[in-house]
């Protein structure tokens, strides 16, 4: 902790996290934000104010289409589980359940999920997933103590579609 304020360390990271020439979409996590204790989401009302450039999506959930795919970004709880792939095969079993009980039809293109630390990759019922890692070394206090071990790094995804924005193919650098 550099600045000991909630609003002085969202400024501090609004400040630092780099500009980009291509469009960046944000939702916030459950240490991001006091929305469900007190009622104020600081990562919405500071991080995204003071940087209109990064599209504030929502709170642990958001979603948003772009050049024709449509993105879901989820911050979910618990883990990946056993196998890395379990996670992510759950929650796109979960989406189709519920797209179905709200008689929809559309299934997102690509479904990234935050909070578990993990970096993997995959394709399920026709869905990209995405695990994203972190940048946060483990901590002894927490992490450690749960035999949690976190993938230090990041995502750079490339997608080719076809003319109904179906991915065809993927590439993934991490």
């Amino acid at each position: 902790v550099i600045i000991p304020n909630v609003e002085g360390q969202m400024l501090y990271a609004a400040d630092r996290h780099p500009k980009a020439s291509f469009p960046q979409f944000s939702i916030s996590g459950d240490h991001d934000s006091f929305a469900g204790k007190v009622g104020a989401n600081f990562y919405r009302r500071i991080f995204a104010a003071a940087r209109p450039d990064i599209k504030y999506l929502g709170h642990l959930r958001g979603a948003v289409e772009f050049n024709g795919m449509k993105f879901t970004l989820k911050h979910p709880g618990g883990g990946p589980g056993y196998a890395l792939t379990y996670g992510g095969q759950k929650h796109i079993e979960a989406e189709i359940q519920r797209i179905v009980s709200r008689g929809g039809k559309e299934m997102c293109h690509v479904l990234a999920f935050g909070n578990w630390h993990v970096a993997n990759w995959q394709f399920s019922a026709g869905v990209a997933i995405i695990c994203v890692p972190c940048f946060q070394e483990q901590t002894l206090d927490y992490m450690d103590r749960k035999a949690l071990h976190p993938w230090i790094g990041m995502w750079i995804m490339e997608y080719t579609v076809d003319t109904s924005n179906r991915i065809t193919s993927a590439r993934a650098k991490y």
